[in-house]
């Protein structure tokens, strides 16, 4: 129902439009000016009344994915456990989802894997855009030290109409740029049961 109420909304936009541009053209027309060219001035001028940020998100977003989106590991499990020989044996991941952590910045959140590992997440928006990049790393709680981190893009107000507010702009927004999202969500379960407990 929400939805149609939205398609009767940009159809009346629509109209409206077109009213615009019709009258905008007659003026011109009637006072000596280039009619094509204020035809256009009133396109423009009503698609960037409701789209101003479509092209610029869209660029910013394949600007983002050409440049910062990647997949990094520094140190496997199996890599840490010829380290820390005796100690993967003792993690066990929480019998219970423990509720996501503020880190210290409070920049981001942070999933708790088990006693010795979690996953920290943080998101840089630019101002006016819906971008996110996202930088999720897996850390070792005591250490400090990443073991691997990931660098994803998305953008766009979220799925209509549960998303942010604006999300009935659909039309902003591309794919979210997610390289190996499989093997990344591979690598945290991998640390997350690195003390050997069913997958």
């Amino acid at each position: 129902m929400l939805g149609l109420v939205v398609v009767g909304a940009i159809a009346a936009y629509l109209l409206v439009s077109i009213i615009v541009l019709i009258e905008t053209v007659s003026w011109a027309r009637k006072h000596g000016r280039n009619a094509k060219r204020w035809g256009w001035g009133a396109v423009l001028f009503m698609y960037l009344l409701v789209a101003w940020e479509q092209i610029p998100t869209y660029l910013l977003h394949k600007y983002y994915c050409a440049t910062a989106v990647g997949y990094w590991v520094y140190k496997t499990p199996e890599q840490w456990k010829a380290e820390n020989p005796g100690v993967a044996q003792t993690l066990q991941p929480p019998t219970k989802n423990l509720p996501r952590y503020q880190l210290v910045d409070h920049e981001g959140t942070g999933d708790i894997l088990n006693e010795r590992f979690a996953e920290e997440s943080r998101v840089f928006s630019p101002p006016l855009l819906p971008v996110a990049v996202v930088h999720d790393v897996v850390v070792d709680r005591q250490t400090g030290e990443v073991m691997a981190r990931s660098v994803t893009v998305s953008s766009g107000y979220g799925q209509f109409p549960s998303g942010r507010r604006n999300s009935w702009k659909v039309w902003v927004g591309a794919d979210t740029c997610w390289p190996k999202g499989s093997k990344i969500r591979s690598l945290v379960r991998e640390f997350k049961y690195i003390g050997g407990c069913s997958k």
